[in-house]
This record gives structure tokens, C-alpha cells and sequence, in this order.
């Protein structure tokens, strides 16, 4: 109970708590399933994907990667679990300013 009020607490003052220091690719994950909705609400203007080719390219990639990682199936190994998320979390680091 002490560490839920701390977490919250922190959560408050800094809008994060402790519990973030690890596993930060589990945080990257989840947001996966709102970036893929950007991307598509933006893919889906014809206007703006027409004016910007190469952010298009991204974004279609970036949609591809996602479906990729969504369509897993049960019973990989942790090793290929691990080339999925690196090869999708990859991407995106080496694209995040397109966002």
C-alpha cells in the first residue's frame, strides 16, 4: 500500500513514478496502438500524404512494423519476441522526430 500511494504521489509531482527506470521498452509498447491510429488518421488525408512523400513513406513502414509486432504469434522464442520489438522500437528511435 506505502509504494501505491508513493508511485501516485510521484505520479502527481512528476508526471512519472520509479517504476519507470526499467523496462522502458515496455513503455515504448505501449504506445504502439496510438501511433498506429496517428499514422493512419494522417495516411488517410490525401492531401497531407501527397504534400509530404517522404513522412508518408514513414508512416507507412512505421504501420507495416506495428501490424508485424500485433500479428505475433504464441510461442516464440524470447529471442524472436526480442527481433520483433527491436527491429519496431529501431524504427521508430531512427524516426522519432517524424512523429
Amino acid at each position: 500500500m506505502f509504494n501505491q500511494i508513493k508511485w501516485a504521489f510521484q505520479r502527481v509531482v512528476r508526471g512519472y513514478d520509479d517504476r519507470i527506470t526499467c523496462s522502458y521498452d515496455s513503455h515504448l509498447l505501449l504506445m504502439m496502438k496510438p501511433l498506429k491510429q496517428s499514422c493512419l488518421e494522417w495516411l488517410g488525408d490525401r492531401d497531407w500524404a501527397e504534400h509530404f512523400t517522404g513522412r508518408k513513406e514513414i508512416y507507412e513502414k512505421t504501420v507495416e512494423l506495428i501490424e508485424k509486432w500485433e500479428q505475433r504469434k504464441d510461442g516464440l522464442s524470447f529471442i524472436e519476441e526480442n527481433d520483433l520489438q527491436d527491429e519496431l522500437c529501431g524504427y521508430i528511435g531512427k524516426h522519432i522526430h517524424w512523429y
